[in-house]
């Protein structure tokens, strides 16, 4: 029972830095309806990513996992430097739905390889569906709180979070390196 509960926490920590990102776009931006797809895209991404592993070839373990780990850490990286130059433009908008959706891939990809633990641990696709539907919707409540959170500061220190949104995102990006 702790283990249902600790992987989808431990698997959202990153969806949660990202969201208050996002959080703080939209404060700056005076618009919450990001948020609310960027926490949806989120939580469906980190519940599609270990079907994916556990459902997938060896070729997406070893290769694959390289590449996700490189798009990831450029989607990140760009995202978070493109927060960072935008922060002296007297008009924010909020987070563009493309750039949610890479979001959500990039913070899925660890995801991908839980999945993947599943598969070697032999775990049934019903137990396996089960645990990435409590992964989904745990990460979309984490992720709703994290961009409330970011909403909140970002409204009143509009510079200081899109600084601080992009500097969270570029250090997620090095991390995902590691």
């Amino acid at each position: 029972m702790v283990q249902l509960l600790l992987v989808p926490v431990a698997l959202a920590a990153d969806a949660f830095a990202v969201s208050i990102a996002v959080g703080t776009l939209c404060g700056a931006a005076r618009s919450r309806w990001p948020m609310l797809s960027a926490a949806s895209l989120f939580g469906l991404f980190q519940f599609m990513m270990p079907l994916l592993g556990y459902s997938g070839t060896s070729w997406m373990f070893t290769k694959g996992g390289t590449i996700g780990r490189i798009v990831a850490t450029v989607c990140l990286a760009a995202i978070g430097v493109k927060m960072i130059i935008d922060r002296a433009k007297k008009e924010h908008g909020a987070v563009a739905p493309i750039q949610q959706l890479a979001l959500a891939v990039a913070t899925s990809i660890d995801a991908l390889l839980v999945g993947v633990g599943y598969a070697g641990l032999e775990i049934g696709i019903g137990e396996t569906l089960f645990r990435c539907i409590v992964i989904g919707i745990i990460t979309f409540l984490i992720s709703i709180g994290g961009c409330a959170a970011g909403y909140m500061y970002g409204e009143k220190n509009t510079r200081h979070a899109m600084t601080a949104g992009g500097c969270i995102l570029i250090l997620i990006a090095v991390k995902s390196l590691f």
